[in-house]
């Protein structure tokens, strides 16, 4: 349901030219990391930057400039975490709070032992890839896009859901 909103969403947004940040929550961390997946599959650097945590803030002009005619697009959307959001099968996963409830991450695939990527554990040596996002400091209640990650898949089964 939270996908086909997202979606319909993205539709409306590219229809009307609005933008979709002004509309999400970036308190639903299962929202922004559906933002930032769906950002990722298109292959849309600007759309990265309102989802950014202070740390990738940085970073935001290259995000903004990272368009077809970028000289490093091809290598910028080339890496395994770029395949781990193009295997993703566009169900989302349970976000769970990392480390600290500053940190929630969401499955997007697994990594096997031998790099395959697959949708379902099929090893005992596999780790999740996942969406890495963070809250910003003390008294933030908002998420932001930190990484796409590798991550221990007895580390997520341990924590928490995020909320």
């Amino acid at each position: 349901m939270v996908r086909s909103a997202l979606t319909m969403l993205t539709i409306c947004c590219a229809a009307t030219g609005a933008t979709a940040e002004a509309h999400l929550d970036m308190t639903d961390p299962n929202a922004v990391a559906l933002a930032v997946i769906e950002a990722f599959r298109a292959k849309d650097g600007p759309a990265l930057v309102p989802l950014l945590n202070e740390t990738n803030a940085r970073d935001a002009d290259m995000f903004a400039e990272m368009t077809p005619d970028h000289p490093d697009w091809d290598g910028f959307w080339s890496s395994w975490r770029q395949a781990g959001i193009d295997f993703w099968d566009g169900e989302p996963r349970e976000v769970r709070f990392g480390d600290t409830e500053d940190e929630a991450v969401m499955p997007i695939a697994y990594d096997g032992a031998d790099g395959q990527l697959a949708l379902a554990e099929d090893c005992a040596a596999c780790r999740y890839i996942v969406v890495v996002l963070t809250r910003d400091g003390e008294g933030d209640r908002t998420w932001g896009f930190e990484d796409i990650n590798g991550y221990s898949v007895g580390r997520y089964d341990r924590a928490s859901p995020a909320r």
